[in-house]
């Protein structure tokens, strides 16, 4: 177990949904970058409505009240946020593995992990980025009261894409996005 204390206080969520008030157990943070890719990694179809025209919302969030976190590996195959924590099972520390000897079911990780990690004081996850924004550090919430939503941006994904160019190469490269995006949204973008 690695146990950490994080420099970086100021975290970005991207979402579809508008007026988030307090993120979710289990919700996905990191830079600025990272948050934009995951965004558009789930939704987004580059047709010229989704591009000027789908809201995106991009939160700031202040994590300064968070207490500590614990460095997990990130897990590309993961299709469910609980798999960052199943499959980073050993990294966990042995007092929370210990809760759950009579029954580690998705069902009652959900249920009884946010305690859980609340009685030894780890707020937060941490992992080094392969996906998004490789080698940035992402965070998934542990506890969600002490990330602080400090300000919101209503976007598009031509606004995400201006303000950071590397989001349609990394997506290509890692195959969420065909090969020929990269052209269609230049073109796209050059019309505007």
């Amino acid at each position: 177990m690695r146990i950490a204390e994080i420099a970086q206080r100021v975290v970005w969520h991207a979402s579809y949904t508008k007026g988030i008030k307090q993120f979710r157990f289990l919700t996905h943070l990191g830079t600025w970058t990272a948050a934009a890719e995951r965004a558009l990694g789930k939704e987004f179809y580059p047709t010229a409505t989704d591009l000027f025209y789908l809201p995106v919302y991009m939160y700031q969030v202040d994590m300064s009240g968070c207490r500590q976190g614990i460095q997990i590996q990130d897990d590309s195959n993961a299709t469910e946020p609980l798999d960052h924590i199943t499959d980073n099972w050993e990294r966990l520390p042995q007092a929370v593995r210990a809760k759950f000897k009579d029954s580690a079911s998705p069902s009652t990780l959900k249920k009884r992990l946010p305690n859980a990690f609340a009685e030894l004081g780890i707020d937060y996850l941490w992992y080094y980025n392969r996906v998004e924004s490789p080698g940035s550090k992402s965070f998934v919430v542990l506890n969600p009261s002490c990330f602080v939503i400090t300000g919101v941006q209503k976007v598009t994904p031509a606004d995400l894409i201006k303000g950071d160019p590397s989001i349609v190469t990394n997506m290509v490269r890692r195959n969420q996005w065909p090969s020929n995006y990269k052209t269609v949204i230049t073109q796209l973008l050059q019309k505007s």
